[in-house]
């Protein structure tokens, strides 16, 4: 017997794959007009303060696919498992997957963009598209967590 899937799983799922296509897309439209040199990594207030070669920025959209392959596995082992896991570990799985796959997506966009000269910094935006979802991911973890030690008592 398989797991029953919430209404959100297959949507955050589905946002996870196209944020990783999405990331692909951009470095590959972007990488010619990149120079030698560009930002890999940014400070706490988001100025970039290490710099690499701009072959490095596909390390972006490759890590992102790793991570979402290996999510969206433990998803389906997850459903696989049947009825001793609660539906609502796969959708927490699923939605790690998006908050990932969204973040390296927006990692890419704002490094070329700084990259390019288009901007300075990542932007208080940026920081505000990671950290967000993942205090909503937190709370949801929590909510999941006290559904299954409730539902084992």
């Amino acid at each position: 017997m398989k797991v029953p899937l919430t209404r959100l799983t297959l949507p955050l799922a589905a946002l996870a794959v196209v944020a990783v296509l999405a990331t692909f897309l951009v470095v590959a439209l972007r990488f010619n007009s990149l120079p030698e040199t560009i930002p890999v990594h940014f400070g706490l207030g988001g100025a970039p303060d290490g710099w690499s070669s701009r072959r490095d920025i596909w390390e972006l959209p490759v890590v992102s696919l790793m991570l979402l392959v290996i999510q969206l596995g433990a998803a389906l082992l997850a459903i696989r498992l049947g009825p001793r896991q609660h539906p609502k570990t796969v959708e927490l799985t699923a939605m790690f997957a998006s908050w990932c796959a969204v973040v390296f997506l927006v990692l890419a966009w704002r490094a070329i963009e700084v990259a390019v000269g288009h901007a300075e910094s990542l932007g208080w935006y940026t920081i505000a598209v990671i950290f967000v979802p993942l205090i909503g991911l937190i709370i949801r973890s929590l909510q999941v967590k006290r559904i299954s030690v409730s539902r084992e008592n």
